[in-house]
Parts: C-alpha cells; structure tokens; sequence
C-alpha cells in the first residue's frame, strides 16, 4: 500500500519552477505552500529581461501559491495564490499559529503572507514588491 502521492504543478495548478516548499500549521487538511517563479529570474540575469521601450521593468516575478492536499482522492487544489513577490525570492518560512502564514525572504525585503493580508519591509534601498507595499525597515 502506498503512503505517498504526487501532485503535479503544473496544469491546473500552473506553479512552475518550484524555490521551496512548506506547509502551513493549524489547518484541518494538510496545505502546501509553494514559492516559484515562473519566469526563472536571478538578480544576474535581471539586465537581460529589460521590457520594451515603452514598458518599465518588472522585478517582482515570483508567487505564492498554497495547495490543499487531499488523501482520498490523492489530488491537490489551488486554495489561493499571491503573485507579485520579490524575484530574488529565496525561501519561505511557514510561521505557527496565532500568527501563521508565511514569512518570505528575499536578499532585499522581508514579506508576511497568508489568505488575506500580505504585509512586507524593505531592508534596504533596492527593495521592489508588487504584491504588497513595504515599509521601511530600520536605518
């Protein structure tokens, strides 16, 4: 008997290029939170991805998307997601309850999320999010 499955992130789901993995503390059914950046930036490559003229550059390309992972019939569904993070995004802290969510850490800022609220801090002058505003960290 098998005690593991697989859910594929792709199709219906659409999380490509997985950075890491969690799971979320005090849900009824197990819930996966995935970080990935879907266009696979990396601060060295940033001068390649340049827009059209007319267009401004986007740093904010990694996303969050949580997974509600069911036993029976061994799938997994796309609870929410949360697009707009950092794209030099590189882990992901899911926190314990009373707080929960997930802290998500980038070289440039700091950035809580859950279902809902999203709220993050700049840790210094090069910090750019489009999924929530930061707030300046200390000097």
């Amino acid at each position: 008997r098998r005690s593991w499955y697989r859910v594929p992130l792709d199709g219906d789901v659409s999380l490509h290029h997985a950075i890491d993995v969690g799971f979320l503390h005090g849900r009824a059914s197990p819930t996966a939170l995935v970080l990935a950046d879907p266009r696979q930036t990396w601060p060295g490559r940033s001068d390649r991805r340049q827009p059209p003229p007319d267009t401004r550059w986007n740093p904010s390309t990694c996303e969050v998307g949580a997974l509600v992972l069911s036993p029976l019939p061994r799938t997994g569904a796309l609870l929410w997601r949360r697009q707009g993070l950092p794209s030099n995004s590189t882990a992901l802290l899911p926190l314990p309850l009373p707080l929960g969510g997930a802290l998500v850490v980038s070289d440039n800022a700091l950035v809580w999320l859950d279902q809902v609220h999203s709220h993050g801090v700049a840790l210094n002058g090069e910090a750019r999010c489009e999924a929530t505003p930061l707030v300046d960290g200390p000097p």
